[in-house]
């Protein structure tokens, strides 16, 4: 190639065209890796955050396992005792809308129901139902109904419900055993 600049000159235009090449190199080279830094930063504290929750998790989980380990099998047969009674109780309550349909079945002409109320008391339940029976004869026949019917239990009336002998506000009481529920 043909050039004009004396060999010495040119030597050192190429070393100099040479070294700004390796330092633009160098400067991109630097710029990329600040710019790949602060980019995936969010991710490494997202990384790190997760991390901890995973590890928080992991010893909560061994230190419930260590727990259920080291507890005595009474205590567990205790607690799953009282789970299922829990969980059998529940599904007695379910059926207190039957309960309650079963009463209302036993309703006779002349006697009108104005409320019925359930209450859940250690072993067994209280159903109070009030209402208004037109004569006492009435009102004997509807609390007959209700002791016969065996999946009641006790049927319990104040005697001073039966004070008027029309137009009789009462209200009674029903204890029911939750097993028959």
């Amino acid at each position: 190639m043909f050039t004009l600049l004396p060999e010495k000159n040119m030597k050192l235009v190429t070393r100099e065209y040479r070294l700004r090449l390796v330092a633009t190199a160098l400067a991109l080279f630097v710029v990329a890796t600040i710019l790949g830094m602060v980019l995936l930063s969010p991710s490494l504290v997202l990384i790190q955050n997760r991390e901890k929750l995973v590890t928080t998790k992991l010893d909560t989980i061994l230190a419930s396992q260590k727990k259920l380990l080291a507890a005595n099998p009474d205590e567990i047969a205790k607690g799953t005792k009282e789970m299922i009674r829990l969980l059998t109780t529940r599904s007695q309550v379910t059926s207190v809308s039957a309960l309650l349909d079963r009463i209302v079945s036993h309703q006779i002409e002349g006697v009108r129901l104005t409320a019925l109320d359930y209450s859940l008391a250690g072993a067994g339940a209280t159903v109070v139902v009030s209402g208004v029976a037109s004569t006492r004869q009435v009102l004997s026949a509807f609390v007959k109904r209700l002791e016969a019917d065996g999946a009641l239990g006790t049927v319990s009336i104040p005697v001073s419900n039966f004070t008027k002998s029309t137009n009789l506000e009462f209200s009674l009481s029903i204890q029911v055993k939750t097993n028959t529920l």
